[in-house]
């Protein structure tokens, strides 16, 4: 029999008395009648019964008390719960119930009830489980109570109630969430494994019931109330017993929600355990089941497993990240970057930004998920400083604008946003983003679909996006300009309103900084935004007006340009919708440009003329069928449209207010010829009008007939020259001498109304005649033949003998002619495509012929600092830089005999051939022994650049004419239209400036530049047309480039033959040559800085690239290729073929600026490809320019700082191109120690490198030293082994001591200086690297080491002499080095002290006491010095020196090192081995 224990009761008083006691009746287990309690004043046990349990309700801190009742009735159901009676004995849970009423709780239909603490119902549990089993002896009553739980929990009334909080009594108010009774029995080891099978059985069960039969609760919520007891339960014993019963039931149940509900639970369930078989379930589970991927990944991110099963499974998960479904993607990505490990972080970024898959979509769906991704990106950057790090790096080390991506810039901005409160970590990735925007690896088509598809995660974080642009329009260079304007406009494009206006407030903020660059990058975005999206401007036009005006006064003429032209257009555009929102600024806009217009001041007058101009531009604006609409001409009187009205009257107040002021009148008409050349749609009857008045006003200003010229009553004497249209009956003369003397004269009476343009204002007003007249020609074409009234060929000859103002007024009207020609070939350049361009090519001699006019007479005019009349506006004008020597004397070579004493033939009436003559006499072209060279008392004209009209790229097509070596000279001021070698130069100067200034852009931007009103002047029309269609018709020029190339290397052929080859023969300076030098180093550097443009690197411009290279020859063999066949070449193959045919022009380079150009275009073409034989033709040619010596254009040698630029320049490309730099450079110095010693004079030359005397050998000492090093570092690099180090090493200190002998033979203080320089940084490297190869070969290579040692021992002491010579000498740039040397050889000395004392060998280490010998090794004479006070200093730094030394062997610590007096100490002894 089962013993009974009874719990004690409480009196109704509610205290508890050991004499009141709570009496039931015992019965036996087989009795079937219930016995209720009954509370009685007293309790009799019998003998052989138990002692007294404690009563259930010894806890109870407030039992219900009724004060009313004094007996209970036993039929009464009205008790306490602890009250209920126990159980029938037939009851077949009886002993579940009571095991459990024993331990303190009580199974209730509707909520269990514990009225135990959890910790004494379990011990209770445990405890009666346990011993109940050990009394029963074979009766298994774990089994036999779990069976009970079995049976009574299949109901489902009674499992909800298991699995839902039980009620505590006493209530324990304080505690949140309270257990159930399944989660306390699963602490139950004795029931923990059969309680597992069967809740999860349960749930099998009920999830695989009819969805049809009546359940109690939902199926998902039976699942919950299930696993929630498992959850957070540190006490399972078997848990991979649970994952696989979980797992299990995962494989039998088919509804997703709940399979999701499984999977999310098993962290809780595991907790931090290893000790399971979770993850290899769950990665099962990704591989069959992908729509349950987004719950497994979240799940093992969660799960304690270890780095490398996580590692596995994020590498296995990469390559299926293109193919997840878009709603998964967001826990990938979150699963891929919890990553810890440097290596694995590189891997996943590489994947994520290879495989993730986004596209332009306006699918609200598509556009959340986006978000999500990037938050979770954006949240691991703050979290894991690693991955931020990683993903910089690896965006970092993309080398090509094909690899990068638009995630790419993203990631950019998501980690700019995610540093914004690391101000380290945020300069960081700016300084990243600003460097793959300066090398042009992001470009602007890359932000294009940035924001095509990323949009909205710019908007989420939008305030760091503002200042994330804000710091990159700081940048300095037009690539990065060209791609952050891009990328603030395609955020425009793509954003609405409300974010449109911060954009643009930000935008005026920085407009207002009052940086120029700053301000020219905002007003190009603004006008950019204008252009394209005029409805999203025109809402704020009144913020961007009252900016505007408030700072326009301080603007350049472009920005006042673009800021009216924007202004206008917002006023005067209509929206999408049709309608002018923004109609109200209009007559705004006209009150302040009239009032402006009549301002006396000239800063406020040249606003009102640009803003007249731009307000007619958008008043005759007219839409493309209004375009078509013809006038007749024939008529006299052509009505104006009202549009044109309103215009012609503000072009009439123009015109009135110009008038008196020639700088106003020069600004109105090239400003309004700029207008004109956009070729707008304006309105015709508006055109016709302007254009009859300006044609009339040209004439009435400028044109005569040539029968009414008279040469009398002038200042000079005037004639009509230049003249091509000598046999039309009726010719006009453009009256340009009288017109500059009226001027200097003062006499303006016959100026007056339209008339009234000065000679200043001729250029400016016939461009705006060429403008209206753009679409026919034919009624100004007789100006291209028309002659000019200039001073006389007399006048000029006897310049020296006029008087100043005489001077003046005939340098006048050079300078008018020049600019006038200018024009007038910009013009008529059109007709060369008709085969009609003679008249152009004589223009063009004239222009040579005027311009070395020019140059004489300025040579020898009275006024040093003359300044020529202005073409331009003059406040864009920058006036001339004169030097104190501003006439160059380059003399002339003048000697008979060449260097080997024999006399110089004469080369007179020698035969050359030539490939564009059949027979050329060099006749003339030695000039006599009296005449002027050239070169003599020549003018630099460049100080007067910005007074010379600019040539429009038109004139580039007269470079496809036929090139003439010798054409015919001018006579009696007439040209045959030749194009010589001077007009190639000419030509070729402007074609290579206008690249420069395309290619180059970043040269000339500097943030510390101030707001100037002046301009660049020279590149306003060039600046009209895209960089790369001016690139490509200059590709187009390259056959008739190389064709003339082979002309000029026929003649120079020809000429070295005519000479015997000898390159200082005086045949070699003829006159003509100098032009024909600068041909081909013009020619070849225009190539040059066309292939060193930075978009050729992409990809996208290989096409581009091919062609011009395609182009590189001559027009004979390109129409060959055509002809004949069409083979198919690679990029490689065909840079290789190029390269092969450019060095065919080596020979006959007889310039060294020309040479250079030529590497530098080999040079350029090689980095383009990779091949090997590249590499051997580059250093090749190299070589062939350094063994020859050179000549300047006067026949002089070579020298001077510009000189050695360039030959330490072809040094430097020569040793680049070796397969083994160390190697060469051993060879190098070893007939470099033999021929130096020869070098004695200042001609003296090296034999094997004549490039190279004593004055330049500071460039070879360079050279060498830096290729030493960066072939040391490369070398060591690519060892393999220590032996091979030492080897390095070797060679190099071998290279380094043999440079010490030879700069021993030429020790001047610039050679001393170059060789200390270098030297730091070598021994910096063997400090670093080269000390610890010896110290491990010691005792393997002892021989070897020694040997480095000893020969380091004579590198050291002669820099020790050097440091000496320094302090005697008291040289500032030596001193400066000194502190530097000293520590690295004291560093040297205490790691070879260490490497020895390691090694065993102390006894082969000495220290002493050097003498101070210089660097001729002579004993410093201060030393000996017999004066007293000498004597006594020298003595003081002596023991100075000694106890330095004597510290220095304290600190070493051997005894065996020996210290001498320095008086005995000699060069020889002193060894350090």
């Amino acid at each position: 029999m089962y013993k009974r224990k009874f719990p004690k009761t409480k009196n109704v008083d509610g205290n508890f008395s050991s004499s009141s006691q709570l009496q039931e009746t015992t019965s036996s287990l087989n009795d079937i009648t219930p016995i209720k309690a009954i509370i009685t004043n007293e309790t009799v046990l019998d003998d052989d019964e138990s002692p007294e349990s404690p009563s259930v309700l010894d806890d109870f801190s407030d039992f219900p008390i009724e004060k009313k009742r004094k007996t209970v009735d036993i039929y009464s159901d009205d008790t306490t719960d602890c009250s209920e009676p126990l159980f029938c004995d037939d009851d077949a849970y009886s002993y579940l119930k009571q095991t459990l009423i024993s331990c303190g709780l009580h199974l209730k239909p509707d909520q269990n009830i514990l009225c135990v603490k959890e910790y004494i119902f379990l011990q209770k549990l445990k405890s009666k489980l346990s011993n109940d089993s050990e009394e029963i002896g074979g009766i298994d009553d774990v089994k036999k109570f779990f069976m009970e739980f079995e049976n009574y929990h299949n109901d489902k009334i009674n499992l909800k109630v298991a699995l839902t909080p039980y009620k505590e009594i006493p209530e324990n108010k304080l505690k949140q969430q309270r257990d159930s009774l399944a989660r306390l029995l699963l602490q139950v080891p004795q029931l923990q494994s059969n309680l597992i099978d069967f809740f999860f059985d349960k749930m099998a069960e009920i999830c695989l019931e009819d969805i049809t039969d009546d359940l109690v609760l939902p199926v998902q919520k039976w699942v919950r109330m299930l696993l929630r007891p498992f959850k957070y339960l540190y006490s399972i014993i078997d848990l991979r017993k649970v994952c696989n019963k979980l797992f299990d039931n995962l494989n039998v149940i088919s509804d997703l929600d709940i399979k999701r509900e499984l999977i999310l639970s098993i962290p809780d369930i595991v907790l931090d355990s290893e000790d399971h078989d979770a993850h290899d379930g769950l990665c099962k589970l990704l591989r069959s089941d992908k729509e349950l991927m987004a719950c497994v990944l979240e799940t093992i991110g969660q799960l304690n497993i270890s780095k490398d099963e996580l590692a596995f499974i994020q590498m296995d998960m990469i390559p299926v990240i293109h193919h997840t479904p878009s709603d998964t993607l967001p826990a990938l990505v979150r699963f891929l970057i919890k990553v810890d490990d440097r290596t694995l972080a590189e891997k996943i970024v590489n994947g994520l930004r290879s495989e993730l898959p986004f596209s332009t979509s306006t699918n609200d769906n598509l556009l959340s998920i986006q978000l999500v991704i990037f938050s979770c990106i954006y949240d691991r950057f703050l979290s894991s400083k690693l991955l931020l790090d990683v993903w910089m790096k690896t965006i970092s080390q993309v080398q090509s604008y094909a690899g990068h991506k638009p995630l790419d810039v993203v990631i950019m901005f998501l980690a700019y946003s995610a540093a914004s409160n690391d101000q380290s970590s945020k300069s960081n990735i700016l300084s990243i983003f600003k460097e793959r925007l300066k090398n042009g690896f992001i470009r602007s088509e890359v932000m294009e679909k940035t924001f095509q598809i990323f949009t909205p995660v710019f908007k989420q974080y939008f305030e760091t996006f503002i200042d994330l642009f804000s710091n990159l329009l700081k940048v300095s260079d037009y690539t990065s300009i060209e791609v952050v304007s891009s990328m603030i406009i395609n955020c425009f494009i793509n954003i609405h309103q409300c974010w449109c206006k911060w954009i643009v407030d930000e935008l005026l903020v920085l407009f207002g900084t009052g940086n120029k660059l700053t301000i020219e990058i905002v007003l190009n975005i603004l006008y950019e935004l204008t252009e394209k999206r005029i409805d999203k401007i025109q809402p704020l036009a009144t913020r961007l007006m009252s900016v505007f005006m408030s700072k326009i006064y301080d603007l350049s003429i472009k920005d006042i340009a673009q800021v009216l032209d924007m202004l206008c257009k917002i006023a005067y555009s209509e929206g999408p919708d049709g309608i002018n929102n923004c109609s109200v600024f209009q007559d705004e806009i006209n009150i302040f440009v009239q009032k402006e217009l009549c301002s006396l001041y000239i800063m406020y007058q040249r606003v009102g003329i640009i803003g007249a101009i731009m307000l007619t531009k958008h008043i005759v604006l007219v839409s493309s069928d209004e375009e078509s609409v013809s006038i007749d001409k024939s008529s006299e009187d052509i009505e104006l449209t009202k549009k044109a009205k309103d215009a012609y009257s503000l072009f009439e107040l123009l015109v009135t207010r110009t008038q008196s002021d020639t700088d106003s009148q020069i600004l109105f008409f090239d400003q309004f010829a700029l207008m004109m050349f956009h070729c707008l749609p304006v309105d015709k009857t508006f055109l016709y009008a302007v254009s009859s008045v300006m044609k009339k006003n040209f004439q009435y200003s400028f044109l005569i007939a040539a029968s009414d010229f008279k040469n009398e009553n002038y200042l000079v004497d005037c004639s009509l020259a230049f003249c091509l249209d000598k046999e039309l009956d009726e010719i006009i003369a453009v009256n340009l001498c009288p017109k500059v003397i009226d001027e200097v004269k003062k006499n303006d009476n016959a100026l007056t109304g339209l008339q009234s343009c000065r000679s200043n204002a001729l250029t400016s007003m016939f461009r705006l005649v060429r403008g209206l007249e753009r679409e026919d020609l034919s009624e100004i074409d007789a100006l291209l033949g028309c002659p000019l009234v200039m001073p006389t060929r007399k006048t000029i000859d006897e310049f020296e003998m006029l008087s100043p103002e005489q001077q003046s007024v005939v340098v006048h009207t050079l300078f008018h002619a020049v600019n006038w020609f200018h024009e007038v070939i910009n013009c008529f350049s059109y007709l060369i495509k008709q085969k009609n361009g003679n008249k152009v090519l004589i223009r063009l001699r004239t222009i040579i012929y005027l311009i070395k006019t020019i140059k004489k007479c300025l040579s020898v005019m009275y006024d040093p600092e003359y300044i020529p009349p202005t073409c331009y506006y003059g406040l864009n004008v920058e006036k001339p830089h004169f030097n104190k020597n501003k006439k160059k004397s380059l003399k002339s070579k003048q000697k008979n005999t060449n260097k080997k004493g024999k006399k110089i033939k004469d080369k007179k009436n020698v035969s050359l051939e030539s490939t564009n003559t059949s027979n050329f006499t060099m006749t003339n072209l030695v000039e006599d022994e009296n005449d002027d060279h050239i070169l003599e008392n020549e003018v630099d004209l460049s100080i007067y650049h910005d007074y010379f009209r600019e040539l429009d790229i038109d004139t580039w097509l007269i470079l496809t004419q036929k090139f003439v070596i010798n054409p015919e000279p001018e006579h009696d001021e007439e040209f045959t239209p030749e194009l010589g070698p001077s007009e190639l130069r000419y030509l070729m100067e402007d074609v290579l400036k206008k690249l420069e200034y395309l290619v180059f852009k970043n040269k000339r931007i500097s943030h510390l530049s101030k707001i100037k009103s002046k301009d660049t002047v020279g590149f306003s029309n060039v600046s009209l047309v895209p960089t790369k269609t001016i690139l490509k018709n200059f590709i187009k020029l390259l056959p008739y480039l190389f064709t003339d190339m082979e002309i000029l290397s026929q003649f120079f052929k020809n000429l070295l033959m005519a000479n015997d080859n000898i390159l200082d023969s005086a045949g070699m300076f003829m006159a003509e040559t100098y032009e024909m030098k600068h041909c081909v180093e013009l020619i070849l550097k225009s190539i040059v800085v066309l292939f060193q443009w930075k978009d050729f690197e992409s990809s996208d411009m290989d096409d581009l690239f091919i062609n011009a290279l395609k182009k590189m020859t001559s027009k004979t063999d390109l129409s060959s290729q055509s002809t004949q066949f069409k083979r198919q070449i690679c990029k490689k193959g065909l840079i290789l073929e190029k390269i092969g045919y450019l060095t065919e022009f080596q020979h006959i380079i007889l310039h060294l600026d020309a040479a250079v150009n030529l590497v530098t275009l080999i040079q350029t073409l090689k980095n383009f490809s990779d091949e090997p034989e590249n590499n051997i033709i580059l250093r090749d040619t190299c070589w062939n320019f350094l063994t020859r010596q050179w000549y300047s254009m006067t026949g002089l040698e070579e020298n001077g700082p510009k000189y050695n630029d360039k030959i330490t320049f072809l040094l430097e490309i020569y040793l680049q191109c070796q397969d083994n730099q160390l190697k060469k450079l051993v060879e190098i110095v070893d007939w470099l120690e033999v021929e130096v010693i020869a070098m004695e004079s200042k001609t003296d030359r090296l034999k094997t490198l004549p490039t190279i005397n004593k004055m330049n050998f500071k460039c070879l000492i360079k050279v060498v030293l830096n290729s030493l090093l960066g072939s040391v570092k490369a070398s060591l690099k690519t060892a393999e082994n220590e032996i091979n180090r030492l080897d390095i090493w070797q060679s190099a200190i071998s290279v380094m001591g043999k440079m010490v002998q030879a700069i021993k033979k030429q020790d001047s203080r610039s050679n001393l200086l170059i060789f200390v320089k270098g030297s730091i940084l070598l021994l910096k490297l063997f400090l670093a690297e080269g000390m610890m190869v010896c110290h491990n070969l010691f005792k393997l290579k002892t021989k070897e080491v020694s040997k480095v040692f000893k020969s380091l021992q004579v590198i050291t002491r002669y820099i020790q002499n050097i440091c000496n010579y320094t302090k005697v000498i008291k040289d500032n740039a030596l001193s400066n080095c000194l502190p530097n040397i000293r520590g690295i050889l004291e560093a040297l000395i205490l790691k070879v002290k260490n490497v020895i004392v390691m090694n065993g060998c102390t006894d082969a280490f000495f220290m002493g006491i050097m003498k101070n010998i210089d660097i001729k090794g002579e004993e410093i004479m201060s030393q000996n010095d017999s004066d007293d006070e000498t004597d006594d200093d020298e003595d003081d730094d002596r023991s100075e020196d000694k106890d330095e030394a004597n510290d220095l062997i304290n600190l070493l610590g051997d005894d065996k090192i020996q210290n001498e007096n320095s008086s005995s100490d000699s060069d020889n002894d002193s060894s350090i081995l």
